[in-house]
């Protein structure tokens, strides 16, 4: 999912870009670390994340430079928000391609949850699951969405299961299905992710239609501006 323009607009006022000359190597002992050249209005291209000092803290945020000061980024919280929307987004138009497992799993179900599951089939598959009917009680995965392709098959087609029929409450099937998933696959805290990875999660998490809260209700970022860190060491 790719920013828009009024996207990009906002990213770039958020973040700002740092004057090269006030780079961490070149800055002066007068020179203030946090000041900033504004963005222009035609500017098609979203700001260098090589001109930000990026970090991840203990496996479970990432801390960023921005304009007006810092932003803390829950990474789990940020990363359930940009697949909720994307399995969103396969849910209702574009299904996503299946992970194929090189030895298909036969699983067996009690009776009531191979119902549900029948009746949930043409929803999983637009999410990449792969799965056929056998009749009775029993189904065959083929493949898995790639986020969960490490996970026991049989275990992860039962917890999505029981999730589903515990959180129903004012949410529709589709919103329902993809935000279990999104749990599930989301990036644990104590996960060491690589700068490349940080940059897409920041870039992905801004360009959903709601980069906020996550879809169980964390936040996913707060900012701190400059007043806020003064104020800290006063």
């Amino acid at each position: 999912m790719r920013p828009n323009k009024t996207q990009k607009k906002d990213w770039e006022e958020l973040f700002g870009i740092l004057k090269k000359e006030e780079t961490i190597g070149d800055i002066g002992y007068k020179k203030p670390l946090y000041t900033i050249v504004e963005s222009t209005e035609d500017q098609e291209v979203l700001p260098n994340f090589s001109t930000r000092v990026i970090t991840q803290i203990h496996g479970t945020f990432i801390l960023s430079q921005i304009k007006s000061g810092i932003m803390l980024i829950d990474i789990q919280a940020s990363h359930e928000r940009v697949l909720f929307e994307k399995y969103m987004q396969a849910l209702l138009q574009q299904p996503m391609a299946s992970q194929q497992k090189l030895f298909p799993k036969t699983i067996s179900l009690t009776a009531a949850d191979a119902a549900l599951l029948k009746g949930l089939l043409a929803d999983i598959r637009a999410l990449g699951f792969d799965v056929n009917d056998l009749g009775g009680n029993t189904f065959c995965i083929n493949g898995v969405p790639a986020e969960l392709n490490h996970y026991n098959e049989q275990h992860l087609i039962e917890e999505l299961l029981e999730y589903y029929k515990l959180n129903q409450q004012g949410k529709t099937r589709h919103e329902t299905i993809a935000r279990i998933l999104a749990q599930r696959a989301s990036v644990k805290p104590g996960t060491q992710l690589t700068q490349e990875e940080m940059n897409l999660l920041i870039d992905e998490l801004f360009a959903c239609s709601d980069h906020f809260i996550s879809p169980t209700g964390k936040p996913c970022h707060k900012a701190l501006s400059m007043v806020d860190l003064y104020k800290l060491l006063t």
